[in-house]
C-alpha cells in the first residue's frame, strides 16, 4: 500500500483556503514564512550577554556608591555621638577621628582619603546654654576597579549633629 501526499488543496478542512494560501492560517503557510532559524539562538546570545554584564556592572557601580555613602553617613554618627561625650573640645577632635577612622576600617569601606572636619564650637558655650557637636566627613569613591571600569571618582560625604549635655561641665 502506497501512502498518499496530500496537496495543500487537499488540506481545506484545517482552515487553510483551497488555493494552498495561509488566508486561514494553515500549517502550510507557515513552514515557508518561518524561514530559516539556523543561528538565531547564538545570535540572541551576542546580543543578550553583552547587555546583561553591562546591567550588573552597572548594578554593582549603584551598590557601590550606595554602599559608602551609607558607610561614611553612619561613621559620621558614631563620630558625633563619641564627640559629644568627651569632656573638652580637643578631645572631642581626637576621639570622633578615632572612632570614624575605625568605623571605616571595620565595615572594609571602600572610601579613599577621608576629610573630617569635628565643629566642636559648642563646647565654648558655658554650662546650662544648649550646644552641638557637629561632624562631615567626605571621601571619593573609585569606581575603576569594577567589573567594567568607569573613569573617574565620586564624593561621598556624611554629615551628623549631636546635642552635647546642656548641664554638664565643658572646656574648650
Amino acid at each position: 500500500m502506497l501512502a498518499m501526499r496530500r496537496t495543500p488543496a487537499d488540506r481545506s478542512h484545517r482552515g487553510g483556503a483551497a488555493g494552498g494560501g495561509t488566508a486561514g492560517g494553515g500549517a502550510a503557510g507557515t513552514r515557508a514564512c518561518r524561514g530559516n532559524e539556523r543561528g538565531a539562538a547564538s545570535t540572541e546570545l551576542v546580543v543578550i550577554v553583552p547587555g546583561l554584564v553591562l546591567l550588573i556592572a552597572l548594578m554593582t557601580a549603584g551598590w557601590r556608591i550606595w554602599s559608602v555613602r551609607t558607610q561614611v553617613q553612619d561613621a559620621a554618627a558614631a563620630g558625633a555621638r563619641a564627640a559629644s561625650l568627651a569632656d573638652s573640645g580637643a578631645r572631642a577632635r581626637s576621639v570622633a577621628q578615632e572612632v570614624i577612622g575605625a568605623d571605616l576600617a571595620t565595615s572594609a569601606s571602600m572610601c579613599t582619603q577621608p576629610q573630617i572636619a569635628v565643629d566642636t564650637s559648642g563646647f565654648l558655650l558655658a554650662p546650662g546654654v544648649q550646644a552641638d557637636v557637629r561632624v562631615d566627613i567626605g571621601c571619593t569613591i573609585a569606581l575603576a576597579d569594577l567589573l567594567i571600569a568607569v573613569p573617574g571618582t565620586i564624593r561621598a560625604e556624611g554629615h551628623a549633629t549631636t546635642r552635647i549635655d546642656t548641664f554638664r561641665q565643658r572646656r574648650p
